[in-house]
């Protein structure tokens, strides 16, 4: 989890200007998806299965909005594109730190929805670490469940991955 809470401050100090604090972790069965949108990816490849969700409300991401455009008023769209390029940004970066330790997987689209998201039935079982922060406009959250998939590094090469259709590969 920690590139994924890294990724976070880093991400919202760079692109909005704001500051965050990670708050205390907790370990979950299920997402915890309270608040108004929520950004769920799927990470699948070498060494690794799961999915990180980014939990915001819509006042949130429209204090963001309206720090970056000076933008007073935002559409439920705007909102959605403003979570999905956050949730993307925050993956992409989790990602470099993670390919580091020999974890490689394509990052898909996120998904975007005001409900909770459908999560893979193989992932159903595993714990979810769920990490809250807060900032000057707000609080988010995060959840990661990740699942090493051990045989991975008993290879000697790591296999090609290919990207699900739909997806693109980073």
């Amino acid at each position: 989890i920690n590139p994924f809470i890294s990724a976070s401050m880093d991400v919202f100090s760079t692109f909005a200007g704001i500051e965050s604090s990670p708050g205390t972790p907790s370990v979950r069965t299920r997402p915890m998806t309270d608040k108004d949108i929520n950004g769920f990816i799927g990470l699948n490849g070498h060494g690794i299965n799961g999915y990180f969700i980014i939990n915001f409300s819509a006042s949130f991401l429209g204090k963001i909005l309206s720090s970056i455009f000076d933008h007073s008023q935002a559409s439920t769209e705007e909102l959605h594109d403003l979570a999905g390029e956050l949730t993307n940004m925050i993956t992409g970066s989790a990602k470099a730190e993670l390919s580091k330790n020999g974890f490689f997987f394509d990052v898909a689209v996120p998904k975007i929805s005001q409900t909770a998201p459908q999560i893979p039935d193989d992932l159903k079982r595993n714990p979810i670490i769920v990490v809250p922060f807060d900032t000057q406009a707000g609080k988010f959250h995060i959840e990661a469940s990740i699942q090493r998939i051990e045989e991975d590094f008993q290879q000697d090469t790591m296999p090609e991955v290919q990207a699900p259709k739909g997806s693109i590969s980073v």
